[in-house]
Order: C-alpha cells, then sequence, then structure tokens
C-alpha cells in the first residue's frame, strides 16, 4: 500500500445552520464529527493504527463556529500517507475512496443512501502497466464493479448475533475501534485551529 486518499461530504442546505450537528456544544464540532468521522473508521480497515501529522480546520462558508471543511493528514507506523477531506461545501454529494498500491489502485465511489444523491457505487479496480507492458501508459485497463443493494446492516447484526450466541467478542464495531477514531479526532481538534473566512 503507498497511500489512502478519502472525500467524504456534503452540500448542506439552507437550513444546515440550524441543524444541531453544527452546534458545538451539542455535537462536539462540525463536518469532521459528522461524516469524516465514518470514512477515519474506514482508514483503519487498511492501514492501522493512525496518527495525525497535521490539519487544517476551515469555516468559510457557513459561520457556524465549527468547521465546514476539514483536511487531515494521517500516517501509518509503516509510513503510509492518509489523507482525509470532509467537507460541508462539496455541492455534489460526495464519497471516494482510493488506496493506491505497488500493482495498481482501487476507487471506490457513490453510496446507497435513502436519496440517492451520493450516486451508485462503484469500485475501480486498476492494474499498473508499464511502457513493456502497455502502449497506453498512465491509462491502464479497469475493472468497474457496481453494487446495487447494501447488505451490510444485515450481515452486521448478524455478526454480533452471532458473537452473542458463541460467546465472543464482536468482529467489528468494538468500543477499542471507536476509542481509536475518537483519539484521532480529539487529536486533529488540538492540532489545528479553526480558520474563519475574514477572521484575524
Amino acid at each position: 500500500m503507498l497511500y489512502v486518499k478519502g472525500t467524504y461530504g456534503k452540500s448542506g442546505g439552507e437550513r444546515f445552520p440550524e441543524n444541531w450537528r453544527n452546534h458545538r456544544e451539542i455535537s462536539g464540532g462540525g463536518i469532521l464529527l459528522d461524516q469524516g468521522i465514518h470514512m477515519l473508521d474506514l482508514f483503519h480497515l487498511f492501514v492501522s493504527p493512525l496518527q495525525v501529522v497535521d490539519a487544517v480546520l476551515a469555516d468559510t462558508f457557513w459561520g457556524c463556529g465549527v468547521e465546514d471543511n476539514a483536511f487531515v493528514l494521517l500516517k501509518s507506523p509503516e509510513g503510509v500517507p492518509v489523507f482525509l477531506h470532509s467537507s460541508a461545501t462539496l455541492w455534489k454529494h460526495t464519497f471516494r475512496l482510493e488506496i493506491g498500491c505497488s500493482n495498481g489502485y482501487l476507487l471506490a465511489t457513490g453510496f446507497l443512501s435513502k436519496t440517492g444523491s451520493y450516486g451508485r457505487e462503484q469500485l475501480v479496480i486498476g492494474r499498473r502497466q508499464f511502457e513493456a507492458e502497455a502502449t497506453a501508459l498512465g491509462n491502464p485497463r479497469e475493472e468497474i464493479v457496481h453494487f446495487d443493494r447494501d447488505e451490510s446492516w444485515d450481515k452486521e447484526v448478524e455478526e454480533f448475533i452471532r458473537s452473542i450466541q458463541e460467546g465472543r467478542s464482536p468482529a467489528h464495531g468494538t468500543l477499542e475501534e471507536a476509542r481509536r477514531v475518537m483519539e484521532i479526532v480529539r487529536d486533529v481538534y488540538a492540532k489545528a485551529d479553526l480558520y474563519v473566512k475574514g477572521g484575524p
């Protein structure tokens, strides 16, 4: 694995500033806690544990006093760079997870939401090709797989029930996983000042 990049965001809306998610005293933060935290969870499926290298938080459009954009640079113990952009100003609902590897890349986009606003879920699988392997350098063939049914909730509940029946800890969604991600969020908020447009 060479790098991981994730973008997860939404367009807000006319009543966005009134939403409880944008009131620090209730939610604890802004878009990083609202959506970015889910991408951080996904990152940990591929590289773990992660350490915060740097972060920029900005409240440049909505003016809610919490970040409407979070840019977070992380790294694994092996030095794999991981980058997150969580945003409430993308204007087009976006989910994009990219994993670069020495032999190719994976690109997951779309999200099966009730509104369908994130687009159709698809996974692009690309394989590295150099001059000796292809005439179209930098334009490798890609395999595209679409996912039109979300079975993840059913599988997660089934796994949880099995863990109870078998007297073991659940394999996913553990308190340890939640703690690990919350520590990253804590470290981002400690490291980054909130940039406000027109501020000092």
